[in-house]
């Protein structure tokens, strides 16, 4: 079956929207971190068969698809690649302090988190890249990652199921919700 077409998509997905629905998140208290609760609750984290479906069925349409999280990108680029899912996810950054610094905890290469110079009881901090200023409600404005990464030739898809998903549902093409 040719999947291709002349229509080119942009589809965004918020991160709860692609896990399993049976998934329940536990509470992850990210000041009360050690790498044996992380690695426990990193594999907690379930992407809906659906999903994984939908991914292939959109990448082989040769359209482009990406992720939006309201959390740490650190989990939820950590829980697409268990299930080899390779799309950008838009969401905030988990920092760890070291006397005054700050290092960004980001993947390598290979897909794997290093282990931070500093311990994971150091001080943290999240940034917020995507966080726009005249929005009090997000973290991530997905709205923002929506107008900015599509163009006006694409049709922007946007799959949420969230109240902060509303926003974004205004400025799409096509909705589910």
């Amino acid at each position: 079956m040719n999947l291709r077409s002349p229509l080119k998509l942009s589809v965004f997905c918020s991160f709860n929207s692609i896990l399993d629905e049976e998934y329940t998140e536990p509470r992850l208290d990210i000041d009360d971190l050690d790498e044996t609760k992380m690695a426990a609750w990193y594999g907690s984290l379930r992407i809906a068969p659906s999903f994984m479906e939908f991914s292939t069925w959109i990448h082989e349409g040769g359209h482009a698809l990406a992720v939006v999280s309201q959390g740490l990108l650190l989990y939820a680029e950590k829980a697409l690649a268990r299930h080899e899912i390779n799309v950008p996810v838009f969401s905030n950054l988990l920092e760890i302090a070291s006397q005054g610094t700050a290092e960004t905890v980001t993947p390598r290469e290979d897909g794997e988190y290093p282990r931070p110079s500093t311990p994971l009881r150091a001080p943290r901090v999240v940034t917020k890249p995507w966080r726009d200023a005249d929005c009090a409600r997000c973290t991530v404005c997905t709205r923002n990652v929506l107008v900015t990464h599509s163009s006006d030739m694409e049709i922007i898809v946007f799959i949420g199921s969230e109240f902060i998903d509303v926003c974004p549902a205004k400025y799409s093409d096509v909705v589910f919700a």
